[in-house]
């Protein structure tokens, strides 16, 4: 087992009396008790007596070794200590040998059950077998490509802010693990440091390029022995991983049709296909798609060819794939919520000036995950379109049109749960009565209601909203809660109605559907007299 002598540090706390580290990080297969010096072997830790010790000092120049001490042989612990080669590792307790023994046992028993734990976990893909660690040890685990880039991470919430200052360079300094790599320029050995309170292993891999880093904030759950098993497996699944595709003249374009088409490439294979792009994207990303809604003049060919030259300008033109009636674009950043780089007012002009629209998905770090954005968007970007309120930004985020998403899987599963095909079951019947009220009298009461509570009911600027007096504001607001029967100082009936209302939005704009004829109304489908109407303010 390959391990730093830090380790020892945590079952020997209270007993460590010295030290003298000359190599790590050690292979030693496990614990040996010396009955004399002739029985020391580099390949074991040795524990022996200030006698045997000084004897094994004395004749060998490799290993390590640790020296038992009974009370009051302190002087001899000294002496033992001056005379240590310099390529041996010494460690002088004050622990009777068999206790030493059997302390060091007990721990490197717990190592050995977790190593073999990890083992017995296969068959594993890289992602899983990074998971498997991080569950069996607690600490922070990442793989890095050999430019520092993200290619699987298991992060503890504690450790999350520190990684990402080690690895990220800044405009003024360079990150800290890519100026020790300069600093050793051909890192073949790991390296074990300290930053900020907590522990680090940097394990280079020796048949391909990269590293594994494994951290941790508590130095008594820091596993190195676990971290080099950890390295040992992943190396050769990397291994295969970059043998099953060519590293380079793979375009973005051809990449993205390939994981949409979830082809014979695992999702490991394709985050590193993802890597080898001529732009490379950093940990988190984001998707944009855009969709012309006019061709220009003249043209009939509907290739988006006319919004790639504009698009150039604000994103790399790596980055950008033509897919059907729309532009795929990948954005990326070290950030986790993977703040948006460009100008949005600028790019708003650009939509506007070319009648174009855009779709920003959310954040995302994995394959699968940018699958389901994709096709969240592409779902979505026609319904936001249908949807969308006057004068709306044509640059729409996702995460404003969630419950749309929700209210759409809902109108498509619908008849399988229910037994209907109508998504007007799931509205609040307030909404319903508001919205035939309106039907019938030539009302505003339903988008009264909306922009009173999406304006946290606030008299005011529900006014300036629906450019109304204050006074015909309240009247309104008084009739609504009056047809409703219910009082809107209830939040859970404030959200089941605003949702109410965006489904009704959702069936009127996008699936252009009506409801029902209602009690306002004759059954010839005219609104009753007008003048019946209450009189407004």
């Amino acid at each position: 087992m390959r391990y730093f002598l830090s380790d020892l540090f945590i079952p020997l706390y209270d007993h460590l009396q010295y030290q003298m580290i000359h190599k790590e990080p050690v292979q030693a297969c496990s614990v040996l008790l010396l009955e004399s010096a002739a029985d020391f072997d580099p390949g074991f830790l040795c524990i022996g007596s200030p006698g045997i010790c000084r004897e094994v000092l004395s004749q060998q120049r490799t290993g390590t070794l640790l020296l038992a001490a009974e009370p009051g042989q302190e002087d001899a612990l000294v002496q033992s200590a001056v005379c240590v080669p310099e390529e041996m590792n010494f460690l002088c307790t004050s622990l009777p040998a068999p206790a030493l023994c059997n302390l060091l046992n007990r721990f490197f028993s717990g190592q050995y059950g977790m190593v073999s734990a990890l083992q017995n976990s296969a068959p594993y893909t890289l992602h899983q077998l990074v998971k498997n660690a991080h569950e069996l040890s607690g600490c922070s685990i990442v793989l890095l490509d050999e430019k520092l880039r993200f290619l699987y991470d298991k992060v503890t919430h504690k450790d999350s802010r520190l990684i990402g200052s080690l690895l990220l360079d800044s405009s003024e300094n360079p990150a800290p693990v890519s100026l020790l790599l300069r600093q050793k320029k051909d890192l073949r050995e790991p390296v074990f440091f300290e930053e900020e309170g907590s522990l680090f292993l940097l394990i280079p891999f020796q048949k391909s390029a990269g590293y594994l880093l494994f951290s941790t904030t508590e130095k008594e759950r820091f596993y190195t022995a676990f971290a080099f098993s950890l390295a040992e497996l992943c190396e050769p699944l990397l291994l295969n991983q970059k043998r099953v595709f060519p590293a380079k003249d793979m375009s973005f374009q051809l990449l993205f049709s390939r994981i949409l088409a979830e082809s014979s490439e695992t999702d490991e294979t394709c985050i590193l296909m993802l890597h080898n792009l001529p732009n490379p994207p950093k940990k988190n990303m984001r998707l944009v798609l855009v969709r012309s809604e006019q061709l220009p003049s003249g043209e009939e060919d509907p290739s988006l060819l006319h919004l790639l030259e504009p698009l150039k300008e604000f994103f790399p033109e790596t980055n950008l794939a033509v897919m059907g009636d729309e532009i795929v674009i990948l954005l990326s950043s070290e950030i986790h919520y993977c703040p948006l780089e460009f100008s949005t007012e600028a790019f708003e002009g650009l939509l506007a000036r070319h009648h174009a629209a855009a779709m920003i998905g959310n954040p995302f770090t994995s394959i699968t995950a940018l699958r389901v954005m994709y096709r969240q968007c592409h779902r979505m970007f026609p319904i936001a379109m249908a949807v969308r309120l006057d004068g709306e930004v044509r640059c729409m985020n996702f995460a404003r049109y969630t419950q749309y998403n929700v209210i759409d899987i809902c109108a498509r599963s619908i008849k399988s749960i229910l037994g209907g095909s109508d998504i007007v079951i799931l509205c609040h019947p307030g909404v319903l009565t508001l919205t035939r009220y309106d039907r019938a009298y030539g009302t505003n009461l339903r988008d009264v209601m909306f922009h009173y509570l999406m304006n946290d009911r606030s008299i005011t600027r529900t006014s300036a909203k629906m450019f109304m007096h204050r006074n015909t504001t309240i009247y309104k607001v008084k009739k609504i809660e009056e047809l409703i029967g219910e009082s809107m100082d209830d939040p859970y009936l404030r959200h089941n109605l605003i949702f109410s209302c965006l489904l009704l939005r959702y069936r009127e704009l996008y699936q252009k559907e009506g409801i029902s004829l209602s009690v306002f109304e004759n059954p010839g489908g005219r609104a009753r007299q007008r003048k019946k109407a209450p009189k407004e303010e």
